[in-house]
């Protein structure tokens, strides 16, 4: 590193000075309540998992990684490796806890077991040769790269890390670097996390998972010195690698500005939980609803309201022919009566209308009354009645009229088949984008005919 660092850092004495206050304040309520610990790590944790896979295009939601960690809820629709990704993250943060715990030294020999956590296991990305050729590129886990990892910019330049071959020496000189900054206690831990981190970055020295690494191994390090993890949120993404840019200009002091004030953030929180005070920031609303909407593990039902126009379609391509079906089902028993009349009641608003069929024959339909005497009269229908009346049973001397209907009701959403007289009648209700499928429509109009037979056999007999 430069020997004029600590000046390239002069400019943040006051940002510095305010961690340092932050910091003791926390000291001071430790050791924390165990609830009120576990309470502020499990957002940090949840909001660390979350932000730190979504800089890096994951597309699970807030609520979708929340549901995944704490109930094992997989995403619909979401990659598998996006899941793993989530997984692999939390397993790490798991392995930073621990070595935390046991006072482990950051080593080489540790960051690459950390990737082996984090990627879980192998696959392949795609990759640009040199001569811009997609490939596809094996992923090792744990061990440093063997092809080069540059990067386009969206300005098309190509953004340059170590080589393969430099990545070993490079890597041997930051844990140098580390250990030798970490002895002499002469450069804030801040500052110390915040530059490990941008030069991890510099050298990208795995094929991939290196962002996620080197937030990973910055938050490792300041957790060793009493620090709360730092979280750089999704929405500040550009803010984040505009930072970086500005440290690979030569400006590192606008870096570790940049993750100081994401850590007084950080402390702010801690020290509200420590209080038992309310650990929410601004946005957690939307998390929450987020969380809220996922315990609807179902697909949202779609709702299409009722009008006129969505009325007229159902009618046309769902009742209609319904009817038409049950009237060819009706008629295979007219040659038992003297005669069989149909009728269909409409109700609503529009026509006070009531189209009656007397002495049906195979010609009349009833499409054909409806578009030529019916619609477009109606601005809204409430309900349709099918009756029919059969008079004249010839297998009796004392015949009664045998009658029937079956009734359809329409509501702000759905609409249901109805028939309350008639025990075997399903009750059907569905919504408006839904026709009735074949097995319903049998169903309904076998009920139906079953209840006119019924209805026959009551008849006296012929003497």
């Amino acid at each position: 590193m430069p020997s004029n660092l600590p000046e390239k850092l002069s400019g943040l004495k006051n940002l510095l000075e305010r961690v340092d206050i932050m910091k003791a304040e926390a000291d001071a309520l430790r050791p924390l309540d165990a609830e009120q610990e576990a309470r502020v790590m499990q957002k940090f944790r949840l909001d660390w998992n979350y932000h730190s896979n979504s800089i890096e295009g994951n597309s699970l939601t807030y609520g979708e990684t929340i549901a995944f960690l704490m109930e094992g809820l997989t995403a619909k629709g979401k990659p598998f490796k996006d899941h793993l990704d989530i997984k692999g993250h939390n397993e790490a943060i798991n392995y930073l806890m621990e070595m935390i715990k046991n006072h482990q030294e950051l080593t080489e020999k540790a960051i690459r077991e950390l990737h082996e956590v984090i990627l879980v296991e192998p696959y392949k990305t795609p990759a640009q040769t040199q001569g811009g050729v997609w490939v596809e590129k094996e992923v090792t886990l744990g061990a440093y790269k063997k092809q080069p990892n540059h990067v386009k910019t969206p300005t098309d330049e190509i953004h340059y890390y170590a080589t393969p071959e430099e990545t070993p020496s490079k890597m041997a000189d930051l844990m140098g670097w580390l250990h030798e900054e970490q002895e002499k206690k002469e450069l804030h831990p801040l500052a110390i996390a915040a530059i490990f981190h941008y030069r991890f970055v510099a050298i990208h020295p795995f094929d991939d998972g290196n962002g996620r690494m080197s937030r990973l191994l910055m938050n490792l390090l300041l957790m060793q010195d009493g620090y709360p993890p730092v979280v750089i949120k999704q929405e500040e993404r550009n803010l984040y690698y505009n930072a970086l840019r500005q440290a690979d200009a030569g400006d590192l002091g606008a870096f570790v500005e940049f993750i100081g004030e994401n850590l007084l953030r950080s402390l702010e929180i801690y020290l509200r939980g420590a209080k038992g005070e309310s650990i929410e920031e601004e946005g957690d609303l939307d998390k929450e609803i987020a969380l809220f909407k996922k315990g609807f593990k179902s697909e949202p039902v779609v709702r299409t309201i009722k009008d006129i126009t969505v009325v007229n379609k159902l009618i046309e391509n769902s009742i209609l022919p319904f009817f038409e079906q049950l009237k060819e089902d009706c008629l295979k028993l007219k040659d038992m009566f003297h005669s069989v009349s149909f009728i269909i009641d409409f109700q609503g608003v529009g026509l006070s209308h009531e189209s009656k069929f007397n002495q049906i024959t195979d010609k009349d339909n009833f499409h054909q009354y409806w578009v030529n005497e019916l619609k477009g009269h109606w601005s809204d229908i409430h309900e349709i009645t099918f009756r029919t009346n059969w008079q004249g049973f010839l297998y009796t001397d004392n015949p009664s009229d045998i009658r029937e209907y079956i009734n359809i009701k329409f509501d702000k959403y759905k609409y249901s088949f109805n028939q309350d007289k008639i025990a075997t009648m399903p009750h059907i209700e569905k919504l408006y984008h839904q026709e009735i499928s074949k097995a319903e429509n049998y169903k309904l109009r076998k009920a139906f005919i079953n209840a006119v037979m019924e209805q026959m056999k009551r008849q006296p007999k012929s003497e």
